[in-house]
């Protein structure tokens, strides 16, 4: 890093003085191949104006895949090491090592698609981003990409979200159970049941709640390992085709699909909260369309 100019070294006194972690870093086949550092900036950020970039959610790039033929996905090699940081903000990240202290110079960590990829490219030649070979997927008929499985026309969960979901065994402690549910809620825009199948389990990861696993949560386990099993293929959303929304509410969740035609769209599902589950029955219906309507909101309006 001091090599390539990314960090510096600080000789004079900073206002402020970040620690650094240390965290692995893993190739597609999940194998360690380097070992990153990080600032723990938990302090400064407290202190720190931003001015956020909204990141666009799966929902809002589902709508413009309808008759999408070809799909390219691109890795910024070292992404945040291609972001100069200004001179007022070169002391703010200053940080500490038994060797030291340095300063980061950069941020710590078909014929359309022919068109928009030539502007990727054009735009990354000229801003000096170079993109990791090993993650290059380019003018795919499928590709994989943030938990989906993108083909034309329809999209599925990836295979091996599914697969390291179905390969978990029970959980042993809260830990690992946090790590299976946080598998389980990549895959919820495919089932309206996941939410409340998980229920159970979830109430084991509550903070005043003591670990102790019963009969209840294996059937629990199961069930979501049975239903992330079975999940099918959804149609990209489609706005000029007819759109309808399907609600449905249990003691202990609420569930929505968004069918177009014969084939779904999206599915969600929800928790009841203690005080949702007493609601009575219309009530929850109720609440079913209303939450119903909010979730799709993006693909409604």
């Amino acid at each position: 890093m001091l090599k390539l100019g990314v960090i510096t070294p600080v000789e004079k006194p900073t206002d402020w003085v970040n620690s650094v972690v240390l965290s692995e870093t893993t190739n597609n086949k999940g194998e360690i191949v380097k070992v990153r550092l990080c600032l723990d900036p938990r302090d400064l950020n407290k202190w720190v104006k931003r001015e956020h970039c909204r990141t666009r959610t799966i929902d809002e790039v589902v709508t413009e895949l309808k008759d999408a033929k070809f799909f390219t996905v691109v890795d910024a090699r070292k992404g945040y090491w291609h972001v100069t940081l200004d001179t007022e903000s070169l002391y703010l990240t200053t940080f500490r090592t038994p060797f030291g202290r340095y300063r980061f110079n950069r941020l710590p960590f078909e014929e359309e698609h022919d068109a928009n990829l030539a502007k990727l490219m054009e735009r990354a030649h000229v801003k000096g981003v170079v993109f990791n070979r090993e993650k290059l997927q380019f003018k795919c008929r499928e590709v994989s990409f943030f938990a989906q499985y993108w083909i034309p026309q329809d999209m599925k969960p990836d295979n091996k979200k599914v697969s390291a979901i179905l390969g978990m065994k029970q959980p042993e402690d809260a830990k690992s159970l946090q790590s299976f549910l946080g598998l389980v809620s990549y895959l919820t825009r495919y089932s309206g049941r996941l939410a409340t199948l998980s229920s159970p389990l979830r109430d084991l990861t509550k903070k005043d709640v003591a670990y102790s696993w019963g009969p209840e949560h294996t059937r629990a386990f199961d069930e979501v390992n049975k239903e992330v099993s079975s999940l099918g293929v959804f149609r990209n959303f489609d706005p000029d085709a007819e759109t309808t929304i399907q609600t449905d509410a249990s003691l202990k969740g609420l569930g929505a699909v968004l069918p177009q035609g014969s084939q779904p769209v999206c599915y969600a599902s929800k928790a009841l909260t203690e005080a949702e589950q007493r609601y009575s029955n219309i009530e929850r219906e109720a609440l079913g369309v209303v939450w119903g309507l909010e979730r799709f909101h993006y693909f409604l309006y």
